[in-house]
């Protein structure tokens, strides 16, 4: 009984008024790149969800707004960037028309440790850019 008395006075108050400020906030703003932080972000919204709805004076001083706006801009900005990739991908034209005297654009290579990584083709790059935009999808609320 004493213990669990100890860890409610560690996890209240000032406290975790700390902890969520920390949590509730992107390192970059709306520049921070959603896809590498996905997990934690989905995992910190459904947080935000449930201590709102269960215990709303804990979150008062924490600037939800402020970091929802910064979420919604980068999902934005994340979802338009992929977009714009999937279109270069298909070889598409701004309008939506296909350009078949396109042959693919320039090609890129990645080298790890030295050594050079083969060149992903077309269809891993529009299955790579669908997994994007459905993880984008996923973090919209």
């Amino acid at each position: 009984q004493q213990h669990s008395w100890l860890l409610c006075e560690v996890y209240s108050g000032g406290k975790l008024t700390a902890v969520f400020q920390k949590l509730f906030s992107l390192e970059h703003g709306a520049q921070t790149d959603l896809l590498e932080i996905s997990d934690e972000l989905i995992a910190e919204i459904n947080l935000a969800y449930f201590v709102a709805c269960r215990y709303p004076t804990s979150l008062e001083g924490i600037d939800l707004n402020g970091w929802v706006a910064q979420i919604r801009e980068g999902l934005k900005m994340s979802k338009a960037h992929w977009e714009l990739e999937m279109n270069k991908t298909l070889d598409k034209k701004p309008n939506g028309v296909v350009d078949s005297n396109l042959v693919g654009g320039p090609e890129m290579s990645i080298t790890v440790g030295s050594q050079e990584l083969p060149a992903m083709s077309r269809k891993q790059k529009v299955s790579t850019i669908k997994s994007a935009l459905a993880t984008i999808d996923v973090m919209q609320f």
